[in-house]
C-alpha cells in the first residue's frame, strides 16, 4: 500500500557555509589564538618558575643541614687542588668536588639542580663547552643550572661568601665561611639562576672588579638565551630570576635589583657584610 502524498516529507536541500562566513570564523579563531597562546605561555613559565623556586628551597634546606653538620660553616664552592684553574687541566672534569656534591647527601636528588626553564644541554658563548644537567660527581660540564655566590672572592677590602679550597695551584687554601659571620642573611645571596655565558662554570657567580669604576658586573643580553645576564646570573623567568638567600628563603626579582649598588658602589647583596661601603 503506497504512502499518501500528503504524509510524505519532502527533503530540503542542505545549505553550507558561505565563503564569507568561513572567513569570519577563521578570523575569530586566529584572534582568539593570538590572545590565548601568550597567556598559556606565561602560565607555563609561571609554573616553571614555581618549580625552580621549589628546587632552590630544597637546595637551601640541604645547605642548612650541611652547615649544622660541619661546625656552622658553609661549604666551599669547590674543593681540592686545581678547582679554579682556567681550562681545567687537573682532574676537575673527572669529578672535582663542588658545592652541589657537598650537599647532595642531604637532598638526594640530581634533578633539583636543573632549572626547568634552563636550556640544558647548551654550548657556552665561546662554543668550547657543553653544559649539561647535573650529574653527582660525574664532572665534565654536568653542572646544572644554579650558581653559588662567589662574587668579590679574594678582592681586597671585601668579604666574599662561598670560598674555594685553593684558588690556584700555588694559592692558599681558604677556610669555609662561618654562618655566624653573615651580618644580614636575609639579604645575602647564596645561590641563584645561572648560565655559563662565556666560561665553563655556571655553578659559581664570580666577579673581581678591576678598577674603582668597575665595581659591579655589567648587565647585558645573553646572545644564546636572549635573557638579561650579568657574569653568570641569568634572568630567565618572565623578566625575573630566582634567588636563594642565606637565611633559606627564596625570592623572584629583577636582575637590576639584584645588582643594585650599595653605599660604596659595590653590589650590596653579594658580600658577607650587610653593606661594606
Amino acid at each position: 500500500m503506497s504512502t499518501p502524498l500528503h504524509s510524505r516529507r519532502i527533503a530540503k536541500p542542505s545549505q553550507g557555509f558561505t565563503l564569507i562566513e568561513l572567513l569570519v570564523v577563521i578570523a575569530i579563531i586566529i584572534i582568539l589564538a593570538s590572545i590565548l597562546f601568550p597567556v598559556f605561555a606565561r602560565a607555563r613559565e609561571n609554573a616553571r618558575r614555581a618549580s625552580c623556586m621549589s628546587n632552590l628551597k630544597q637546595i637551601g634546606l640541604g645547605l642548612m643541614q650541611y652547615i649544622q653538620d660541619y661546625d656552622g660553616r658553609w661549604p666551599n664552592r669547590c674543593f681540592g687542588y686545581g678547582c679554579y684553574e682556567a681550562g681545567y687541566s687537573y682532574p676537575y672534569n673527572a669529578g672535582r668536588y663542588k658545592w652541589m656534591d657537598a650537599i647532595f647527601p642531604y637532598v638526594k636528588s640530581e634533578q633539583i639542580f636543573d632549572c626547568p626553564s634552563d636550556r640544558l644541554p647548551y654550548k657556552n658563548a665561546a662554543g668550547n663547552a657543553t653544559i649539561r644537567a647535573y650529574d653527582h660527581l660525574y664532572g665534565k660540564y654536568r653542572f646544572g643550572s644554579y650558581g653559588a655566590n662567589a662574587m668579590y672572592e679574594g678582592w681586597p677590602g671585601l668579604r666574599g661568601f662561598f670560598h674555594t679550597e685553593e684558588i690556584t695551584s700555588g694559592g692558599n687554601a681558604q677556610a669555609p665561611t662561618p654562618d655566624s659571620s653573615l651580618e644580614a642573611p636575609a639579604t645575602t645571596v647564596a645561590v641563584t639562576d645561572a648560565y655559563a655565558y662565556n666560561n665553563y662554570y655556571p655553578w659559581m657567580i664570580h666577579f673581581s672588579p678591576t678598577s674603582s669604576s668597575n665595581k659591579i658586573p655589567a648587565i647585558g643580553r645573553n646572545s644564546v638565551t636572549g635573557n638579561l645576564h650579568a657574569v653568570n646570573v641569568d634572568q630567565r623567568h618572565l623578566d625575573t630570576l630566582n634567588v636563594l638567600w642565606a637565611d633559606g628563603h627564596v625570592k623572584s626579582m629583577k636582575i637590576d635589583q639584584l645588582f643594585r649598588a650599595g653605599d660604596g658602589g659595590f653590589a650590596t647583596y653579594w658580600t658577607v657584610t650587610a653593606d661594606p661601603y
